[in-house]
């Protein structure tokens, strides 16, 4: 009875420390996404939702510049490792009812136009069925996020859980292979930047 009391403490108090942990994170956004997002990639139902998108800060030079070394030189098993390894976190990604998950990589590109690219990207969660049946999906271990914005700041984008990555040899940044291809769509998206 008394080793339950303590465990139901500690575990109420790591709950109370983690929301206290989040909620000081989210008073330090530097921007905010709110998406519609809807899947079109023909699997399973077509749903929709809305994802909110958090960046805590945008990722240095240095991070883009080690996360593309990496991917030239080593390849994407390699760019996986570099960018688990991104310290502190960049942001988060959940849905309106999840608590969600870490990104690592954020990259805001604003062009003379006034249009803009936003780039997100995290290592994707697997369900223990996937990774236990060894499905082929399990090849596919990033989580990548594009949002365009036009010159009136209207924007659009997409969600990608199975995508290979590339290189843009203009801009030298990693992006999606494909943009073209639109497993979740997201639209509708608004930027909340905090003043």
């Amino acid at each position: 009875m008394r080793k339950g009391l303590i465990l139901a403490v500690g575990l109420a108090l790591g709950l109370v420390f983690l929301a206290a942990e989040r909620g000081e994170a989210a008073d330090k956004l530097v921007d905010q996404f709110i998406c519609n997002a809807v899947n079109m990639s023909g699997v399973g139902a077509r749903k929709s939702g809305t994802i909110i998108i958090g960046i805590e800060r945008w990722s240095t030079e240095e991070e883009r510049e080690l996360l593309r070394n990496t991917f030239l030189q080593k390849g994407p098993d390699a760019l996986l490792g570099a960018l688990q390894s991104v310290k502190p976190r960049v942001g988060y990604l959940r849905a309106s009812n999840t608590m969600g998950w870490d990104l690592y990589y954020a990259r805001d590109t604003r062009n003379p136009d006034g249009t803009r690219k936003i780039f997100l990207a995290t290592d994707r969660h697997m369900a223990f069925g996937e990774i236990a049946r060894d499905t082929r999906s399990t090849d596919y271990e990033f989580t990548l996020v594009e949002i365009h914005f036009d010159a009136k700041g209207k924007g659009e984008g997409k969600l990608s859980l199975a995508v290979k990555v590339d290189i843009d040899p203009k801009t030298n940044q990693i992006e999606l292979e494909n943009y073209a291809q639109r497993p979740v769509d997201l639209v509708n998206v608004t930027s909340k930047t905090p003043k």
